[in-house]
């Protein structure tokens, strides 16, 4: 059985790289080549373009500018906190966003805390309304205050 997928994985790889791949011994180029925009906005290889960045020294300065977030974006400071309640009786605060992580205190339920952070796996970097301590605590144990 082994053998079998063994051998499906390296034929669907052969057919992958056949389809897709280069052969560099041919000489072909490659399907897709670098390209970019001169300060004029035309299209230009890869040569040129290398020749635009390193001999024009506003070219940082104009690269910085095309990738600066609009003031707009940027969510302001004054901003009110995003409030949540607390909906379990006790619930462990974490120093990271693990059960692995050591636990650094608790709150109880009805306690109200600030969202700063979230991540993919549900964990939400909190602080406790009257400390200023941040802990990372479960999603389902927090429900959004209205």
């Amino acid at each position: 059985m082994m053998i079998r997928l063994t051998s499906l994985l390296v034929a669907g790889l052969g057919l992958t790289m056949l389809i897709a791949g280069e052969n560099p011994a041919e000489g072909d180029p490659p399907a897709a080549t670098r390209t970019a925009f001169d300060p004029a906005g035309v299209r230009i290889g890869t040569e040129a373009a290398d020749a635009v960045l390193f001999d024009d020294p506003a070219a940082i300065e104009r690269a910085v500018a095309a990738v600066t977030v609009p003031a707009a974006a940027v969510p302001s400071q004054a901003a009110t906190p995003d409030y949540w309640v607390v909906t379990g009786n006790r619930v462990n605060l974490r120093g990271g966003p693990s059960t692995s992580d050591a636990i650094v205190g608790q709150v109880g339920e009805g306690q109200r805390a600030e969202v700063l952070e979230r991540t993919d796996s549900g964990w939400l970097r909190i602080r406790t309304e009257g400390s200023a301590t941040d802990a990372w605590i479960f999603g389902r144990f927090l429900q959004r205050q209205v």
